[in-house]
């Protein structure tokens, strides 16, 4: 199978050395064609990875668990059955586990409007976290958004 990757579009801006991103990682040509463009013959790249990498992570063995944490980093996990965060109760509880395990972020499969969303934001406040930012892009193939959330 092939892939598509474009390092440089997934470098943050400004540079940020302990932030890595994959949206621009292992692409069919469908995705890359989104926002990039190229001339020359390559072979097709057709199949979701998210797909190929849930049917390892599927399977029994060693290596389970592995997959299990690359389709977390890749944020594929956003794709499994029930993922999807609906109200400010469920994203606090998303907010809540980050916490519990010392990090700063989170990033949540948002099924609502934008509008929503904004509402929903505030109420982290309520946890007694401070300088919520958040970055919203749609989550490709679905009409949810991706939203990647930071706090001090």
């Amino acid at each position: 199978m092939w892939y598509h990757l474009d390092t440089t579009w997934d470098d943050p801006s400004p540079d940020n050395p302990e932030r890595v991103r994959y949206n621009y990682y292992l692409l069919t040509d469908e995705q890359m064609r989104q926002d990039h463009q190229w001339t020359k013959p390559y072979p097709t790249a057709s199949t979701l990875y998210r797909n190929s990498l849930h049917v390892l992570a599927m399977q029994s063995g060693d290596k389970k668990n592995v997959y299990r944490t690359l389709e977390e980093q890749f944020g594929y996990n956003l794709y499994y059955p029930n993922a999807a965060v609906t109200d400010a109760t469920a994203m606090q509880k998303k907010v809540k586990q980050s916490l519990k395990a010392g990090k700063t972020t989170v990033t949540v499969r948002y099924d609502g409007s934008e509008r929503q969303l904004l509402q929903d934001l505030v109420s982290l406040y309520d946890l007694s976290i401070n300088n919520i930012s958040y970055l919203a892009s749609p989550l490709y193939g679905t009409n949810d958004l991706q939203v990647e959330i930071h706090w001090e």
